[in-house]
C-alpha cells in the first residue's frame, strides 16, 4: 500500500533526526470495513465513529522481515486486528507524558491470517492513546494524514518495533469505543526511547486504490 510513515527525534535543544521515513503501510482488514466508509458518510455521529482516533505502540513485531506480508496469502495477508506485543499496561507509556493512554475493548479476531470468511471476531480489552483533536487532518479521497508526538517523557524504556492506528467505534457501539485496527507498520529496527528526545510521528496512508 502506498504511503509514507516518517518518524523524527526532537531533542530539547532544537535538534532534529529523521530515524525513519518508509513507504510502506499495512492497511489491515478492520480498514476494509470501516474508513473506506469515512468517504461516503454525512458529518452524521456515524461517520464520526469511522474516523481514526486512537494509536498505539509495540515492543516486538509479527516478523524481522520488514517485507513479512509477501510471504503470506493476498488473501489473509491482511486480515488481523492487533499488534503483535502492543504495550499493555498505561503506566506503560509513561507517567509523565502528555500521552492520553487509556484502556478500551478492541475489536479482535481469535486467529489471525486466516481466510476472512473463516474469522471469528472478539473484543479483548488494550491499552491505546488518543489523538489530540486536530491531529488527524487533510482526510479526502486520496488520502489520510495522521500526527502524533510521543513526548520527551512517554514510552521511555521502551524498545519500540510496531505502530497501529485505530478507528474510533466502527460497530457504532452507543455506549463505548471499541476500536479496530486500521493500519500497522513494522520497524525493520527497534528504536530505544529515551527521555532526551521525544519523536514526531507522521503517518500518511494513501486510499486512493481503496476508496
Amino acid at each position: 500500500m502506498k504511503g509514507l510513515v516518517t518518524i523524527q527525534k526532537v531533542y530539547s535543544d532544537g535538534r532534529k533526526e529523521i530515524v525513519l521515513k518508509e513507504g510502506c503501510n499495512i492497511l489491515t482488514d478492520g480498514f476494509g470495513i470501516s474508513v473506506v466508509n469515512l468517504f461516503t458518510s454525512d458529518g452524521s455521529e456515524q461517520g464520526d465513529d469511522l474516523r481514526i482516533a486512537y494509536f498505539q505502540l509495540g515492543t516486538s513485531g509479527y516478523s524481522d522481515d520488514p517485507d513479512w506480508t509477501d510471504l503470506l496469502p493476498s488473501s489473509t495477508a491482511n486480515n488481523f486486528y492487533s499488534l503483535s506485543a502492543p504495550i499493555s499496561s498505561i503506566d506503560g507509556y509513561g507517567l509523565d507524558t502528555t500521552l492520553k493512554a487509556v484502556e478500551r475493548e478492541i475489536i479482535t479476531v481469535e486467529e489471525a491470517f486466516i481466510e476472512a470468511s473463516a474469522l471469528t471476531y472478539q473484543y479483548e480489552n488494550q491499552v491505546l492513546c488518543e489523538f489530540e483533536a486536530d491531529s488527524v487532518s487533510d482526510i479526502n479521497e486520496r488520502y489520510i494524514n495522521c500526527k502524533f508526538t510521543i513526548d520527551e517523557k512517554g514510552a521511555v524504556g521502551k524498545s519500540l518495533k510496531e505502530l497501529g492506528l485505530f478507528v474510533k467505534n466502527p460497530e457504532h457501539h452507543q455506549d463505548r469505543d471499541r476500536p479496530a485496527l486500521a493500519a500497522y507498520k513494522l520497524l525493520a529496527e527497534p528504536l530505544e526511547k529515551t527521555d532526551a528526545f521525544s519523536l514526531d510521528v507522521e503517518w500518511i496512508i494513501d486510499v486512493s486504490n481503496e476508496a
